[in-house]
């Protein structure tokens, strides 16, 4: 075979089936070859030639004469697809209702065939399910970029492209701020993000680009256990959002105390502050900074107790000292409810500042004498309960609920007489107008103007009972003050 001999005339059928593949069949001039080669064709090439071809004409002869039944069947195939694409394309084009057009849409799987219907002059909610079903990046590129001066679905179709260096070259080349966010959405890889940042002069595209770039930093971020690059984002990050959930997610205490300390941001130094455990370092913190809310947040994540007793002896700062006692009460507070150890619990039952302290601390009182005392002598009820209701004997408790019903029935009977004084108040016994005062010897409701004045020696204004001459104004004074 000669060097220049054409390659649909190769004796090496591979040679052949690379030209089929690669030529034009539907120009006149291979249409003419073609029908020479069905003529003459093995099975491997016709097999090609017929799956490409188009021509009805060529197809049809195929179908009536080809020396292959398989080829045959292949050619009646196509021409019935032939037939199929053409009522699809008529509906896509023709149909009164989207429902049937999308209905025709969902039958076609071919991608060049779903992007031929895309330029097709129709309903752009048609285009745009067209153009959703087209998987080949390829194609979908092609179409952006041959359309997207004139394309009233560029927008939509831009977020169909995967390319990320077409993405990219979408954002550089366009005065559009609108298609280059929508390019900029479809951008995953950071550093494309960074180098566009050099590139693009509108400060409003360059502000998308920043958005992109804090999202997937934090997507990234938010799922990220490596401790060093944790640290290098929360000391570098120039994004605070960044530095915040790097910082919630680190547990290196010295770096964190670093950050604690010496970030300019309030809000970074006190998140810092709160991931800081090691008690060790509070310590230092507290006895080395200066900053007084600095001081304050190392006090609120000290638990240890020797610590905070060793700190207290140092402090002088009125304020501060009063912080110190409230955060001693807490971490108290948490011991009492963990040891056994009865001096200590009774220190803390007997002296604690803190109503709370106390009470937890009697929960693990057993001493049966300390624990007497104080249902006998403390001040507070509460505490006397609490320590009544541990004893073994139980006379004390008895006595102290008697007392306290005792009270209860006292004091609602005083509340009972206050009532029904007041009622009698409401109006005056002697002539029967609004009352102001109550004589409790006669059982009267009196008026300033049927008392009588009391007698001269008895300074002031106070008033008497017409019917006993007892003191009425004075009494109703003192009762109800």
């Amino acid at each position: 075979m000669g060097l220049f001999t054409p390659l649909w005339k190769h004796k090496d059928e591979n040679k052949r089936i690379k030209w089929v593949e690669k030529s034009d069949l539907e120009t006149p001039e291979n249409k003419e070859i073609i029908r020479q080669l069905i003529k003459i064709e093995n099975l491997h090439v016709m097999t090609r030639i017929t799956a490409k071809l188009k021509d009805k004409d060529i197809l049809s002869q195929i179908a009536e004469s080809n020396q292959f039944y398989e080829i045959r069947n292949q050619a009646y195939i196509r021409l019935d697809e032939e037939n199929s694409i053409k009522a699809l394309l008529n509906t896509i084009r023709m149909a009164p209702d989207n429902r049937l057009k999308i209905a025709a849409l969902d039958k076609i799987e071919d991608q060049e065939l779903l992007l031929r219907v895309a330029k097709m002059p129709i309903d752009q909610e048609i285009g745009m399910e067209a153009l959703e079903r087209i998987k080949d990046q390829a194609l979908i590129t092609e179409y952006f970029l041959s359309s997207y001066r004139t394309n009233p679905l560029k927008y939509f179709v831009v977020r169909l492209i995967k390319d990320q260096e077409v993405l990219a070259g979408i954002v550089k080349d366009q005065d559009d701020q609108n298609l280059s966010n929508a390019a900029i959405e479809g951008i995953r890889d950071l550093r494309i993000l960074e180098k566009l940042r050099t590139l693009v002069p509108d400060k409003y595209v360059l502000a998308t680009i920043n958005d992109k770039i804090l999202a997937l930093k934090m997507k990234h971020i938010e799922s990220c256990s490596d401790q060093d690059e944790l640290m290098k984002e929360a000391l570098t990050s120039e994004f605070s959002e960044i530095r915040q959930t790097a910082i919630q997610k680190l547990n290196d205490q010295l770096i964190l105390g670093r950050i604690a300390t010496e970030d300019p941001d309030d809000t970074l130094r006190s998140l810092a502050m709160s991931r800081i455990n090691d008690q060790d370092l509070l310590a230092d913190i507290f006895k080395n900074q200066t900053n007084h809310e600095i001081r304050k947040a190392a006090l609120i994540n000290l638990t240890n107790l020797d610590i905070l007793l060793e700190i207290e002896k140092t402090v002088h700062d009125t304020k501060l000292n009063e912080f110190i006692q409230r955060r001693l009460s807490a971490v108290k507070i948490v011991h009492a409810g963990t040891i056994t150890d009865q001096v200590i619990l009774a220190d803390y039952a007997l002296n604690g500042n803190d109503i709370d302290l106390r009470m937890e601390a009697l929960s693990n009182l057993t001493d049966q004498k300390i624990l007497r005392g104080i249902a006998k002598n403390d001040m507070a009820e509460q505490v006397r309960f609490a320590a009544a209701e541990k004893l073994t004997d139980k006379s004390i408790f008895n006595k102290l609920k008697n007392d306290r019903d005792e009270l209860k029935r006292r004091i609602a009977k005083e509340q009972k007489r206050n009532a029904y004084m007041l009622e009698k108040m409401q109006s005056c016994d002697i002539c029967h107008k609004g009352g102001d005062y109550y004589c409790s010897a006669c059982n009267l409701g009196i008026c300033k103007s049927c008392s009588k004045i009391a007698s001269s020696d008895l300074a002031g204004d106070d008033r008497a009972c017409p019917r006993c001459g007892k003191i009425i104004g004075r009494e109703l004074m003192d009762r109800w003050n």
